[in-house]
C-alpha cells in the first residue's frame, strides 16, 4: 500500500493508532524496505499528557522516525488542550492509509463505546476522559476519507473479551463508515506476513 503510493506519486500519507496492538506491526513496518523518507506519519489518536510522558502513544512511532520518516504528532500537552478546536493544519484532506485498532470492550481510535465523538465536526476532535485519559482523536469524516483502512483486530485469544462490545460498536456506527471495500480486517499476524506496507 505504502510502497505503490510513493511509485506513483512519490510520497505516502499513513496514520497509526496507539494501544499494545501495533508495536510489533510498527517494527516489522520499519524494517520493510519502504522510502520512509518519504512517508508522512499521523497519529490517529493520543492521549493528553505532557511530552515524553509514556502514557503516549508517541513513543510507538520511533522506529518509523528513525527509518526516516516524517512525524506529525498530535498537540495533546495541557497548553494544547487550551478551549478551542484542535488544530488540522498539517493533516492531509485524504490518508493513503489509516490503521484502526480494537480495544477490548470493541472501540476503535478514541471512540468510546456510548459517546458521539466520532461524529464530531472536522477531521479531529477532542475525546472526553475515558480510561483515565482525555484524548483527541481522528473522526470518521477523516477515516472514512482514506484510500485504505486497515483495521488490526486482537489475537484470537483475546476475542472472547471484545467480541460484544466490537459487534455493538462497530454495528450501530455502520452508517458511519463509508466505503467498506476500502476497509481490510487483519490480524498482527497476518498483517505482517502479508506485507501492508506494498
Amino acid at each position: 500500500m505504502l510502497r505503490a503510493a510513493v511509485s506513483r506519486r512519490g510520497t505516502a500519507t499513513l496514520a497509526l493508532s496507539g494501544g499494545r496492538t501495533p508495536a510489533a506491526m510498527v517494527d516489522d513496518l520499519a524494517g520493510s524496505g519502504v522510502d520512509w523518507r518519504r512517508v508522512g506519519v499521523w497519529q490517529v489518536d493520543e492521549r493528553v499528557a505532557p511530552d515524553g510522558d509514556p502514557a503516549r502513544n508517541a513513543g510507538l512511532l520511533a522506529p518509523l522516525a528513525d527509518a526516516g520518516a516524517r512525524l506529525h504528532l498530535m498537540p495533546v500537552t495541557a497548553g494544547d488542550r487550551g478551549g478551542g478546536p484542535p488544530s488540522t493544519a498539517s493533516l492531509p484532506a485524504q490518508l493513503d492509509l489509516v490503521h484502526l485498532g480494537l480495544g477490548d470492550d470493541g472501540h476503535t481510535a478514541s471512540w468510546p463505546p456510548g459517546t458521539d465523538v466520532a461524529e464530531q465536526p472536522g477531521l479531529v476532535a477532542w475525546c472526553p476522559e475515558y480510561a483515565g485519559r482525555e484524548r483527541l482523536t481522528l473522526t470518521a469524516a477523516a477515516v472514512n476519507a482514506a484510500r485504505r483502512r486497515l483495521v488490526l483486530a486482537p489475537a484470537r485469544r483475546r476475542r472472547p473479551r471484545w467480541k460484544v462490545g466490537c459487534w455493538a460498536t462497530w454495528r450501530c456506527r455502520s452508517s458511519t463508515f463509508a466505503a467498506p471495500a476500502r476497509s481490510s480486517w487483519w490480524t498482527a499476524a497476518a498483517a505482517a506476513r502479508a506485507g501492508v506496507a506494498g
